[in-house]
Formats: structure tokens, C-alpha cells, sequence
């Protein structure tokens, strides 16, 4: 190709490309927000012509989107002629699909058979399951679950009995996966004897280890522990391996209903002992995982102390699940049993590991153990971040220590260049303009990216320093990403709110409102925070609306309450009380 054909080859190859439909990882909500406004607007067989029309390819998601649109307005209509239309324009997109050479995957063929399913469709069931399965053989033992699923939810006592003797019967090894998929619907099911039938013969060696852990599970759920020895020992005699054993023994106890952490664990430990089988270290790690995740710290920390007098070797990646359950329960003084874990065995903790344990050190306010962490940890050749830095500048802020900026001098002295995170706390702590002025200049000096939090710092900075003005004016500034106005505006709003500018909070919340957008949580509850006036009940109600996380809802209704009973209102606060007694009991 010569030199003057190049740019012309180069413009093709770029047009070619925009013809096609593809949406990186990036753009895929963006791509299903699309799809879904033209489907509502347009129907969803009218949108599919008018991306034929303007010269786009359409794939698997797209089509996915469109159908799953179908099935939704399916389930949420009370007329039966609408679903029916809508299922036919699902057939429709199906048989597209197979044109075009498009495979029908399970996460959109799930959830219409789970629509036939709740509905007791049969007919319907059966006539879909023809283009599923057309030109995609792979499909057929997963679309066993789903037909046994049928056959329970329709209560055919004849069809499940079949299905249970075809589980059963030695005779086919071909259809193993599809006797596996019939087990796992039947194992997930209400009918416990059918189930039992079924696992006083099956051959649970020949079950993949996949299905096997879910089988494990059912066991711990309905207390099968004499199936569950059973197996563990068919597995043992025909010498599957250690590994394999261990992994199956914890799904059986982690799924022990009505019974304590420290019992799983015990059971978890007798088993190993019953079958002398001794722990891995792989075991050992899920066990510690199901702790943190139970918020059973302590008890993760006992194990930890149980692996370090044996032969195993304590892992990184052990101790930062532990670290991070820490950070979640607010148990700061376990920090120092980590801590010494690593120094007696010699362990090497990363520099994500230091930060964290410095973080966890300050929340305690102890700042000598922090600063000893530090130094620490360049006597184990961790090279100190900004991270490290910025948890001790933080705490010192937060207890209104002016420390804080000795923190940015030891930096400098130790060549750490500070980070978006360190001027983020630099400016959002100020008190002076001519300080956040000063900070701002710095960071556009130095090349680092002005990030969301920044721009939050100035907001925050700018009120509290009474510049209300301008803390209003960095929503104008160019460089903010439209994805992260939304989030600023409401930190705009808490922000005037918190130093007394209700009507200005008010006002930009009205302007959110306007354009679409949500305040975010965090703003409304500091909104309802700064409501005083009686006539202001109306709004904190109107604001409880807006808080759709049980968490964060729960935490406005206590609000609410404590307006209401500030303002004599004990009726409303009487009901409030109750809704959200409920409303923990039920979670």
C-alpha cells in the first residue's frame, strides 16, 4: 500500500467500526438505558427496526434488554390478553435471534421459564423450550431444572416421581448432567421426602463438584447430617482427595440453620476429626471469610492464633479479610492483635495493609501507635505511600488537632508526594480562603487530577468559611464529569443546609428536583437534620420518600420521630416507631 493510500485506508477502517453496534464495558448502562427508552417510547419490535435503520448491528444484549422488557410487563399486568401479546413478541425476538446465529443464554431464557413457572403455563412452558433449545444442545440439561421446577410448582405428584426415578436409575451415564440439574431443583424444593427418596440411592460420587457443594448444602439446611457422613465417606473410600472433602464439609456446616457461628466451627472441626482429614490452608481461609462476614471478628482471630501453633503458614490475604471485617464493624482495638500477628511470625504486610492499620490506629486516636506503624514499616522495606500519610493528617483534622499539617511536612521530608486524597483533606479543612486558595494552586501546580472529592472539599471549605457564593460557583468549573454533578449538588445542599442557609439548600434541592436527578442519601438526612420549623413536617416527610436503602430509611425515620416528638406530634411519631420495629424485624 502506498503512502497517499493510508489515510484513505485508515478513514474506511474508522467508518467501518462506527457501523457496528458494540458497546465496551464501560457503556453497557448507558446502552441498556437507550434500549430501554426506545423500547417504552416505541415498542420493543419498532426499536429493533429502528436500529436496522440506522445501519447498526444489533447483539445479544440488545435483544436481551428488549426481552426482558417483554417478560416485565408481563409479570406486572393483571390481563392476560397483554402478557400473551407481550410472550408472542418474545417468540418473535427468539426466532431472530436463531436467524442471526445469536445464542439464547440462560440469564433472559431464566427468567421467562420462571415467568411460566410462578404462572403454572405448562403449554407455554413446553412451546419455549423449542427455539431454547434449537441449535443450542448445551442448554437442554439446565432446562431440567426448570422442568422439574414446573412440575413441582404445578404439584404433578405423577411427573416429579418419574423424574425422581429417572435421578435414581443407574443406567444412562450419558445424562449425568441432566440428572444432576433435576436433583439441584428438587434439592432446592419444599419436598423433603421426595428428596430423601432420591438420596438413599444415588451414586453422589458420580455429582461434578460444582453440583456437589449445592447438594452439601441442602444437607446443612435440612440437618441431613447422617446423609451428610454418608457421603462424606463414599467420597473418602474412593479417594477423591483431601481438598475436595474439606470444601464440601464447610458448605454442609455453613448452612446449618438456628445455630451459632462458634458451632459451625466446632462442627466444622469434629468432621475433620471424624474422617481424619487434617485442615488446608484453602479451608481454613473460608472459614475465616464466613467469620468476618458473620461479624464474628474475634472468633476469625481465634483461628488465626489456631493456624499459627500448627504447620501451616499464615497467608496476606487472611489477615486483610480480617483487617477489612474490622473497618466494618467498627472495632478499632482488634487492630492491635493483628498487628502483633505480624510481628511474631514474621510476616511482610503490603502497603494497602499498613494503611489500613494506621486507619484503624487513628480511629482510636491513637497517633504514637499509628506513627510507629509508619516507621515500621520501612524496617520491613514497605515503601510508605501517601495513604499512610493521609489516615494520620485525617484523624488529626477530625479532632481539630492542628497536627495535621506537621503530617504534610513529614511528607516532604520523606519524598511521599501528596496525593488527591491528601488536598482533598487539606482543603476541606481550611478555615481561611487565602488557605483553600493557597491548597488549590498547589494541586493544579503539581499535575494531579482534580477528582470528585476535591471538588466536595471546595464546596465544603468555601461554607464553612461563610463564602457561600462561591462554593455555589464550583458547580460552573469545566472540569466536573457530568456522572459526578448529581452527587456534588447534594453535597452542595448538605452543606448550606449544615451552616444554617436553609433556603439556599432548599432551593438547589428543588433545582435537583427539576432536572430529574435524586439527592443523595447522606444530603437528606443531613437536610432533615436542619429541619426545626413545625411547619416543616410536610418536607421531612416528603424527604423520607426519597430514601429507598432500608438502612438509610430507618435512620430518616428516626429522624422524623425525634421531630415529632420534639414537636408534640406523638400520633404520627407513635406510627413511625412501629413501621420501623417492622421493618428490622423483618430484615
Amino acid at each position: 500500500m502506498s503512502n497517499a493510500n493510508v489515510p484513505i485506508k485508515r478513514k474506511e477502517t474508522s467508518r467501518g467500526k462506527k457501523q457496528k453496534w458494540v458497546f465496551k464495558n464501560g457503556q453497557v448502562p448507558q446502552s441498556k438505558q437507550l434500549i430501554k427508552l426506545c423500547g417504552e417510547k416505541l415498542g420493543t419490535e419498532a426499536t429493533l427496526q429502528f436500529f436496522g435503520q440506522l445501519g447498526r448491528e444489533t447483539g445479544v444484549k440488545e435483544y436481551n434488554a428488549l426481552i426482558a422488557m417483554c417478560i416485565d410487563k408481563a409479570r406486572t399486568t393483571d390481563c392476560e390478553e397483554v402478557a400473551l401479546v407481550e410472550m408472542s413478541k418474545v417468540y418473535r425476538h427468539f426466532k431472530e435471534m436463531r436467524k442471526h446465529g445469536l445464542q439464547i443464554d440462560e440469564v433472559i431464557y431464566g427468567q421467562l421459564l420462571m415467568f411460566f413457572i410462578d404462572r403454572g403455563m405448562v403449554e407455554e412452558f413446553h412451546f419455549f423450550c423449542g427455539p431454547i433449545k434449537d441449535g443450542n444442545c448445551n442448554s437442554i440439561p439446565r432446562l431440567g431444572y426448570y422442568e422439574m421446577l414446573l412440575w413441582i410448582s404445578v404439584n404433578n405428584e405423577e411427573m416429579i416421581r418419574k423424574l425422581c426415578d429417572y435421578i435414581a436409575a443407574d443406567d444412562n451415564e450419558d445424562n449425568l448432567q441432566l440428572k444432576e440439574n433435576y436433583l439441584l431443583a428438587l434439592c432446592e424444593s419444599q419436598r423433603t421426602d421426595d428428596y430423601l427418596r432420591v438420596l438413599e440411592v444415588i451414586d453422589i460420587t458420580k455429582i461434578s463438584d460444582k453440583h456437589a457443594a449445592t447438594v452439601f448444602k441442602s444437607l446443612g439446611r435440612l440437618s441431613l447430617e447422617s446423609f451428610t457422613e454418608k457421603f462424606l465417606l463414599a467420597f473418602k473410600t474412593l479417594d477423591h482427595g483431601a481438598e475436595k472433602i474439606l470444601r464440601l464439609i464447610f458448605s454442609y456446616a455453613s448452612c446449618i440453620p438456628n445455630i451459632v457461628v462458634e458451632d459451625i466451627v466446632l462442627k466444622f472441626e469434629s468432621l475433620h476429626m471424624k474422617f481424619e482429614i487434617t485442615p488446608s490452608l484453602e479451608s481454613y481461609k473460608e472459614l475465616i471469610k464466613f467469620c468476618c462476614s458473620s461479624r464474628k471478628v474475634q472468633l476469625a482471630l481465634d483461628i488465626v492464633n489456631q493456624i499459627s501453633q500448627g504447620s501451616l503458614n499464615l497467608s496476606i490475604d487472611m489477615l486483610n479479610c480480617i483487617l477489612h471485617a474490622i473497618e466494618e464493624n467498627h472495632e478499632c482495638n482488634l487492630v492491635r492483635q493483628i498487628y502483633s500477628v505480624f510481628c511474631c511470625h514474621s510476616l511482610k504486610p503490603n502497603a494497602e495493609t499498613f494503611r489500613r492499620m494506621i486507619s484503624l490506629s487513628v480511629k482510636m486516636k491513637d497517633f504514637g501507635g499509628a506513627y510507629a506503624m509508619l516507621n515500621d514499616s520501612r524496617k520491613m522495606n514497605v515503601k510508605p505511600v501517601a495513604g499512610m500519610y493521609n489516615a494520620i493528617m485525617a484523624g488529626y483534622f477530625r479532632e481539630k488537632i492542628s497536627a495535621g499539617l506537621r503530617v504534610l511536612k513529614q511528607m516532604e521530608l520523606d519524598s511521599v508526594k501528596p496525593d488527591p486524597q491528601t488536598y482533598s483533606y487539606l482543603i476541606g479543612y481550611c478555615d481561611r480562603e487565602e488557605d483553600i486558595i493557597k491548597y488549590y494552586e498547589e494541586l493544579k501546580c503539581s499535575g494531579i487530577t482534580v477528582t470528585k472529592h476535591i471538588f466536595m472539599s471546595l464546596i465544603n471549605a468555601y461554607a464553612a468559611c461563610g463564602q457561600f457564593e462561591k462554593a455555589k460557583q464550583v458547580l460552573l468549573d469545566e472540569g466536573i464529569p457530568v456522572k459526578s454533578l448529581n452527587e456534588l449538588r447534594s453535597a452542595l445542599v448538605s452543606s448550606l443546609a449544615s451552616n444554617g442557609q436553609m433556603a439556599d439548600a432548599l432551593d438547589t434541592y428543588e433545582e435537583i428536583k427539576q432536572s430529574g436527578g435524586d439527592l443523595e442519601p447522606r444530603a437528606v438526612l443531613s437536610l432533615m437534620e436542619c429541619l426545626h420549623s413545625e411547619r416543616d413536617l410536610n418536607l421531612m416527610l416528603q424527604l423520607l420518600e426519597e430514601l429507598h436503602d432500608q438502612g438509610y430509611w430507618i435512620e430518616g425515620c428516626c429522624r422524623v420521630i425525634s421531630f415529632c416528638v420534639r414537636k408534640k406530634h406523638l400520633r404520627l411519631a407513635d406510627k413511625k416507631f412501629f413501621i420501623i420495629w417492622d421493618s428490622i424485624y423483618a430484615a
